[in-house]
């Protein structure tokens, strides 16, 4: 369960910062919209994770949280991303 609640996260974002941040659009409400985001994605899953431990392990969630970003840092080290 905590590798699709990560799945659905990573298309989340993905879709978030694809769709909503726009370099060329500077808005207050997009910077707001985007750390209420972040929060949401850094911290209900694993209330709810901690909340539910039966359903959800907590600490597999966390582990894909670091297996998520550390993937995210390696594929940015050998794929230049476009800016």
């Amino acid at each position: 369960m905590g590798w699709i609640i990560l799945l659905i996260i990573r298309k989340a974002r993905l879709f978030f910062y694809e769709s909503i941040i726009d370099v060329h659009r500077k808005n207050t409400g997009i910077y707001i919209l985007y750390f209420v985001f972040i929060f949401l994605i850094l911290w209900v899953p694993p209330l709810i994770s901690f909340m539910v431990p039966h359903l959800i392990n907590p600490y597999t969630l966390i582990v894909t949280y670091f297996i998520d970003r550390f993937e995210m840092y390696i594929l940015r080290i050998f794929f230049k991303v476009d800016e």
